[in-house]
């Protein structure tokens, strides 16, 4: 058995994580929701609560679906729910160009925010590409992000103008647990 990469301690967790809470791609994920919402909170005038809000719930539904797919009895619907993630960290980064784009915020309070976005999509991505690679051969599977799976870096960094999630869909083949 492979043992797993060690996280990186978010303050809630206490010394060791358990399930989902496990997942290097969910502790980034809890991390910029919680940054997202500590920006929001205290960066928008209330006139923009409503892109705060928006921004909020999308960051929110990233660990959300993370967590709900690591419930999910079937390798198949546990990539989904990591493609929902990624469809929602997608709207994260909609809304901190729109911030960025339109003065909404501070550049330079966007910025740490954008490092940590491209981080969850990396892992996210990387642990989506070890899922359906474990689907396509049909192989064994532990829920988590893997050392060896941790090191896929997708995308050139932070401020790219491209997605992280613009992705072939050759690469995720149809097919079910």
């Amino acid at each position: 058995m492979t043992e797993m990469e060690q996280g990186t301690g978010n303050k809630e967790q206490g010394a060791k994580a358990a399930g989902f809470r496990q997942l290097l791609a969910w502790q980034s994920a809890d991390d910029l929701a919680s940054a997202v919402f500590d920006l929001t909170e205290k960066a928008l005038d209330a006139r923009h609560r409503w892109l705060g809000h928006q921004i909020v719930r999308a960051a929110f539904s990233v660990t959300s679906n993370i967590a709900e797919g690591y419930g999910r009895s079937s390798l198949g619907d546990y990539a989904r729910f990591l493609e929902l993630a990624g469809a929602s960290l997608n709207e994260v980064e909609n809304g901190l160009h729109f911030m960025r784009r339109n003065d909404v915020v501070p550049k330079d309070r966007l910025a740490a925010l954008e490092e940590v976005r491209w981080k969850t999509g990396n892992l996210l991505f990387g642990l989506t590409r070890s899922l359906r690679a474990k689907l396509k051969s049909k192989g064994e599977w532990q829920r988590g992000l893997l050392k060896e799976e941790a090191t896929f870096e997708y995308g050139s960094g932070a401020g790219d103008s491209d997605s992280l999630f613009q992705v072939p869909s050759s690469m995720f083949p149809d097919s079910e647990a």
